[in-house]
Order: C-alpha cells, then structure tokens, then sequence
C-alpha cells in the first residue's frame, strides 16, 4: 500500500472542509473556497438559518454526532488519488467536535452509483487518512488548525450573509425544490494570461434559511460561448444524529 505525507497550510476553516471531505478530489471544497467578503446580501439571512446554526452548535457540544450527504459528479476528475475513480460519487460523514470546540473524529464513505465504496475517509488529532479502496492506495495528510467547528459553520453561513465579492457577479431569487434560494453566478478566465483558453462559469444555490443545502455548478465556456458542465456539486442533507449513536467503523 503507498503512503503519501504532506502538510497543508490554509485558512483556519478551509482546513476543517478539508478534514470533512478527506481530500477526497476537491470539489467538496469549492464552496468553502468562495470569498465572504462584501454585503451583497446581508438582508437574505433570517433568523430560522441562525437558529439552524445554533442549534448543531449546541447538538455537538452535548457530544452528538453531525451527519452530513453530498452528491457529486465531477467530469474529467482532477485531484489527488487514482485517475479513474467514477464521475459521480456520493459521500457521507459523519463529524464530532473535540475538546474546546475544535474538530473532534471524521468518517466519510464515497460510493460508486451501485453503492460500492469507492474511498474511505478518517480524521482525527490533526491527522486525514484517505484509502481509496479498488486501487489500495492510501494518502496521509497533516491537518494542522485551531479552528473551532464554531469557525467552520460560521464561515458556511457567511455565505449567504455576506455574499461573494466577484467581478461580474449576479445575484437572484429563485424559489427551487420549494425552497427560497440565492443564486450568485459569475465568468473568470481560465488563464489572465492566455485568454484564449476560455472562461470558467460558476452558479451557486444557497437556501436562505438553511445555507448547509447548497449546490454548485461549474462549467468551461469555450471561445464561443458554448458551455460544458464539468462539475455538479450538492449537499443533499445533513442532520445531527440521535444521542448515542456511534460513527461507522471501517468497510
């Protein structure tokens, strides 16, 4: 089994994205990526989301265990481990809060379309394993932070609070699945220095009043305007577990 280690240094709660998603290949990052700055639309925010907030913070102080789903689909797979994991996987894991607020232990579980587990997740003190499963290949990484599970909601919920501080950006309401949702969508160029090589488009949900539901597309816009998807990225579903459960041992 190969072994890679290697540090990180990044914002305090881009570490703890990281840690939730085990580098599994990055695009459970992206939205945790996006700047907070700005005001764009600080009246979106109700307080429903705050009290949503609130109340995981309190659920994980009283020792219970966050659960949270995401679907992905990501075409032409970049990142860290094998080159031929499947284009959509869906992740669970499974996060508690350590001893002052900080980020406790991690499970996630990636599986294929027909439920087979594709990747394997574990963090714990400072440390993120990740076994991709068919190919036996492990990747170690250290996950240095002392930011709390507190700055990693925040900074989630900040996105609907505070809006995104990007060139060309548009913002609107729209009502989807039945729930009130900010849409922010922006164009950047692939390369400042080679324009040529097109634009990257970006559109990101964010249900107002529960800001963990969110989904991001992105697609390649060509020297003609065509657009590709290449990555569609959701949180399907979260909730904090009832007292006593455990987290899933190892497949």
């Amino acid at each position: 089994m190969r072994s890679i280690k290697s540090g990180l240094n990044r914002r305090t709660w881009e570490v703890i994205a990281l840690a939730m998603v085990f580098a599994i290949a990055g695009a459970g990052l992206v939205l945790s990526y996006l700047p907070s700055t700005g005001n764009v639309t600080a009246e979106a925010l109700s307080a429903s989301a705050e009290n949503k907030k609130q109340d995981l913070l309190d659920g994980l102080s009283e020792g219970r265990i966050l659960y949270r789903k995401t679907d992905e689909i990501w075409k032409g797979r970049l990142g860290p481990g094998p080159s031929d994991l499947p284009e959509r996987l869906i992740t669970e894991s499974w996060l508690t809060q350590g001893e002052g607020g900080r980020l406790g232990e991690v499970v996630g579980i990636s599986k294929d379309d027909a439920g087979n587990t594709v990747i394997h997740g574990h963090y714990a003190d400072g440390q993120s394993t990740t076994k991709y499963v068919d190919a036996n290949e492990r990747i170690v990484q250290a996950v240095p932070s002392d930011a709390t599970v507190e700055d990693w909601l925040d900074g989630v919920w900040a996105r609907v609070q505070s809006g995104f501080d990007q060139e060309g950006e548009s913002e609107s309401r729209e009502i989807v699945d039945g729930k009130e949702t900010i849409v922010f969508e922006w164009q950047r160029d692939r390369d400042e220095e080679r324009p040529e090589r097109g634009r990257v488009k970006k559109t990101v949900q964010m249900v107002i009043d529960d800001p963990f539901l969110a989904r991001e597309l992105t697609y390649q816009v060509d020297g003609s305007g065509t657009e590709t998807l290449v990555l569609d990225f959701s949180v399907t579903e979260y909730r904090l577990l009832p007292a006593g459960s455990t987290l899933p041992a190892a497949p």
